[in-house]
């Protein structure tokens, strides 16, 4: 279900800012009829990729939810000017000022741009630009002037200002790419069918600063269920996500059941999802796995090239999800019934498998494979809010 069972929402893609369009849309790209592309690296669906500012190499993360961050530890080694502050509110709408700078020229492969705005991140206060070992991240507000390529198979961005030069095969069709935020992020339209054959439309974002498949926006979710159109849906008081400022309260989280989606001139079979507060739906890296996909902003289409006919993305999985809380990993979601009855959100995981998570670096449970992944079964020792520890035998299961 998902690659990891831990969401750290990563730090641009859940910020929404207050700010004008012109400010964050000042840039432009120099370079015309060009053709570049940059090796990446996937750290737990994470794209890291190179970018030159002032003669140096850097790295950037590449999320296309999120607009240009750049981290205040390299910031006096570039040429840039301070614009302003601006409000930012993180995905649990604590909010903060943060400040806007203009970098004055960045190159992507040969591709030149200048005077692109960014945010200013305090990376003493954001443990995950150390995590990650990143310099900054590439958003939609420089991408809005490209045609990128995700190529997971040669691990490679590939960027151009001309469709024509990605040599398309002859039947790949385009679908339409829709901007709804004041970023210039990448909505897409998708369809959704549930157990009983309903169908639901909605308009997601392309997060690829997001490693997972699929998350349904809450308000999304609620709109459909007026249509019951999910059936295999299970609750819990709980929380799976971390905000940039502060500690997530738990919130009443549902885990729900997709049977079909279609995406891309694709259908999508089994698709387990947990909502988020987002006030939209996002579609993220993890289908890389499954297809090279392509952002044509200049043109407002984009493109899936799937690598199999019909996707069916069932799996196993815990019935619960963990968290970090504090910098200790913590139970976030409980879905099965009598579960409940033994653990609560914010009670922290001691051991998994013998394993001693106290002793594992923080920075690798963020960056490397969930441990969660690699067996069926798990030995849980479990500290609970009162301080009894508890031990628990947990098997995964098929949610179908």
């Amino acid at each position: 279900m998902f690659r990891i069972l831990f969401f750290l929402l990563f730090i641009g893609s859940f910020l929404r800012l207050n700010a004008q369009k012109e400010i964050l849309f000042k840039g432009k790209c120099q370079s015309t009829n060009y053709l570049t592309s940059v090796p990446y690296v996937l750290k737990n669906y994470k794209i890291i990729f190179p970018v030159v500012i002032n003669g140096k190499t850097y790295n950037f993360l590449f999320d296309t939810g999120a607009p240009n961050m750049i981290s205040d530890k390299i910031i006096d080694e570039i040429p840039h000017k301070k614009l302003k502050d601006i409000n930012v509110n993180d995905v649990n709408d604590d909010k903060q000022k943060m400040k806007l700078v203009s970098v004055k020229e960045l190159q992507i492969g040969e591709a030149v741009f200048k005077n692109q705005t960014a945010i200013l991140t305090d990376e003493s206060s954001n443990f995950v630009f150390d995590c990650f070992q990143i310099d900054g991240i590439i958003g939609s507000n420089l991408l809005r002037d490209c045609i990128v390529k995700m190529d997971n198979e040669k691990k490679e961005l590939i960027f151009t200002d001309q469709i024509e030069k990605l040599n398309f095969p002859s039947d790949l069709k385009a679908d339409p790419m829709y901007f709804r935020d004041g970023q210039g992020s990448p909505f897409i339209e998708i369809k959704l069918q549930g157990d009983n054959g309903k169908i639901g439309n909605e308009y997601c974002l392309f997060d690829s600063g997001m490693g997972d498949l699929y998350d349904l926006s809450l308000d999304n979710f609620m709109v459909y269920q007026k249509d019951s159109l999910f059936q295999n849906v299970k609750n819990s008081m709980g929380s799976t996500s971390i905000g940039l400022f502060a500690r997530s309260n738990a919130l009443e989280e549902y885990r729900v059941f997709v049977s079909e989606m279609d995406l891309g001139h694709k259908r999508v079979k089994n698709i387990t999802t947990i909502t988020t507060v987002s006030t939209h739906s996002r579609i993220g890296a993890e289908f890389l796995d499954h297809a090279n996909i392509t952002l044509d902003y200049l043109n407002k289409n984009f493109y899936f090239e799937w690598r199999s006919e019909t996707p069916d993305l069932n799996e196993k999985a815990y019935e619960f999800n963990a968290t970090l809380l504090d910098g200790r990993m913590a139970i976030g979601s409980v879905w099965d019934m009598e579960l409940k009855n033994q653990i609560e959100y914010g009670d922290f995981i001691l051991e998994f498998n013998e394993l001693i998570l106290s002793e594992i670096n923080l920075c690798d449970l963020i960056t490397q494979e969930s441990i969660f992944t690699k067996y069926n079964t798990a030995h849980l020792k479990i500290e609970k809010k009162d301080g009894e520890i508890i031990e628990l035998d947990l098997e995964k299961k098929f949610l179908k």
